[in-house]
């Protein structure tokens, strides 16, 4: 039996399901590793951001205090926002 040239292409073009599957798993991947990378970014964040508060609160300097609640509401902000748009790759 002949195949045109037509049925070859769609014939190369479908993946197979062992192709699927390792496609799918490097997605997974992907996705935990950014899951894993956000979570030590956003770590990171909250304890630059605590010893600040608490350096501010133990010398009394205001600049500092109110850096460290900048940063605060920008981490929230940032954390929420990416936490929130990640939520569906689980």
């Amino acid at each position: 039996m002949t195949t045109t040239v037509a049925e070859r292409a769609a014939q190369a073009q479908t993946p197979t399901t062992a192709q699927q599957t390792a496609a799918q798993q490097t997605t997974d991947a992907q996705a935990e590793a950014r899951r894993l990378t956000f979570m030590a970014t956003i770590v990171a964040m909250m304890i630059t951001v605590a010893t600040m508060a608490a350096v501010g609160v133990v010398t009394s300097i205001p600049a500092l205090l109110l850096a460290s609640a900048a940063l605060t509401i920008t981490t929230v902000g940032v954390g929420l926002y990416t936490g929130l748009t990640m939520l569906p790759l689980r």
